[in-house]
């Protein structure tokens, strides 16, 4: 953090502490905190909807985003407050259970909760873990043991999605693993239950309906590349090849880069017939984008483990798998436990893309077992319902 924002964060930080002292927090009041470089979105959005749904809960969502947030008129329970405001100081004095993500704990909180007592901190943090992360990254330099476990203390909750991903955080960021929960993840609700969406989610989905007219839509969603942000695997000449067998079999390739990296596909597919851009510029809710898709290509990133829950085909392009996993390290061998057909080429994956259109999207045998092994590996709970186990665990778990 810049000097300017540690010094501003302890003139709002320091007497907002010593008043809380004084203010009652409230059991039903929610604070969802939007950081710098965050978005509405995913976890923190599908909680803040739930939550607005519950009676006598207010949902105060604390903006201090450089993007812009969608509109949360229609709901009465979620009062949207700008960061450094008085607004948002009256917020964290009421509020007794603060929701955020990213940030691995309370010290690096951005500093905003780091000196107040009596609330409930719950991280529903972004992914779910693939890649190597924290400690468990090849030639981790995080500091001490003594350190990382201090600064992995001061959350009530951290929310997962399965008992292998508890153990992968415990150890990545020595947290106390008793407050490792696994509860599901709350985006993942409305991707088993479609009555979860809100209606900005409603509309994206609509949208997405009205441009397939009925066809299927193949979605590239693939990870951010550390190594190189400009990194793509397809050149045009390869898209162009993408392009044809789309409009030959009256299909739809949408192109979805990771959001640090939202521009990464304008140039190289603009003006290909079938080809789509499905980047976070134009639907801000990834989780949106997947259910209005028919399979996924993907690679590294947990989008694939979201997708699971879809029983729909998964592709794996790994076409920079040894560069990749050299960088940043995995955290078991994908190419032995990935749901689907692995490629490495633009060339096979046109050809895989090929064979599940004519095969009717219908995944083989050996994939649909492979895909059922990881669902359950990576997924303890399939019912939809991770925001009401969150909320339980607030009101009840000291």
């Amino acid at each position: 953090m810049r000097l300017f924002d540690r010094v501003r964060e302890l003139a709002w930080g320091i007497p907002i502490t010593v008043a809380g002292w004084f203010v009652p927090r409230q059991q039903k009041c929610w604070a969802v905190l939007i950081g710098k470089t965050n978005r509405y979105e995913g976890n923190i959005r599908s909680l803040a909807h739930y939550l607005a749904s519950q009676p006598d809960t207010t949902v105060y969502v604390l903006n201090h985003s450089i993007y812009p947030l969608p509109d949360l008129s229609a709901y009465p329970a979620i009062k949207v407050v700008k960061g450094h405001t008085w607004a948002e100081a009256k917020a964290r004095l009421h509020a007794k259970h603060v929701v955020f993500t990213q940030a691995n704990s309370k010290v690096r909180l951005n500093g905003r909760y780091v000196l107040l007592t009596g609330i409930n901190l719950i991280n529903v943090w972004h992914g779910i873990p693939l890649k190597a992360l924290g400690n468990l990254i090849p030639g981790y330099h995080g500091g001490t043991l003594k350190k990382r476990m201090r600064e992995g203390g001061g959350f009530h909750s951290f929310c997962v999605s399965s008992l292998l991903e508890r153990t992968f955080f415990a150890g990545a960021y020595f947290f106390d693993a008793s407050r490792v929960a696994v509860t599901g993840i709350p985006r993942n609700d409305f991707l088993i239950n479609s009555q979860m969406a809100d209606r900005g989610q409603q509309q994206i989905q609509q949208e997405i309906a009205e441009l397939r007219a009925g066809r299927p839509m193949f979605l590239y969603a693939p990870t951010w590349r550390d190594y190189d942000e400009s990194a793509i695997g397809l050149t045009r000449a390869d898209c162009e090849q993408l392009s044809a067998l789309m409009k030959a079999h009256g299909a739809l390739l949408a192109f979805r880069p990771h959001p640090r990296d939202d521009a990464l596909f304008d140039q190289l597919i603009a003006g290909l017939p079938n080809l789509l851009l499905a980047n976070s510029s134009r639907w801000e809710d990834t989780n949106a984008v997947l259910s209005g898709s028919s399979a996924l290509i993907s690679d590294y990133s947990s989008i694939m483990i979201d997708y699971l829950l879809l029983n729909r085909p998964i592709v794996g392009y790994f076409w920079d798998y040894e560069k990749y996993t050299a960088e940043r390290g995995m955290m078991f061998d994908l190419s032995s436990l990935f749901p689907g057909p692995i490629v490495s080429t633009a060339a096979e994956l046109t050809q895989q893309l090929r064979q599940l259109l004519e095969n009717g999207l219908a995944m083989t045998e050996i994939n649909s077992a492979l895909h059922q092994s990881m669902l359950n590996l990576f997924h303890a709970h399939k019912d939809g319902r991770a925001c009401e186990r969150i909320v339980t665990r607030a009101y009840t778990v000291k």
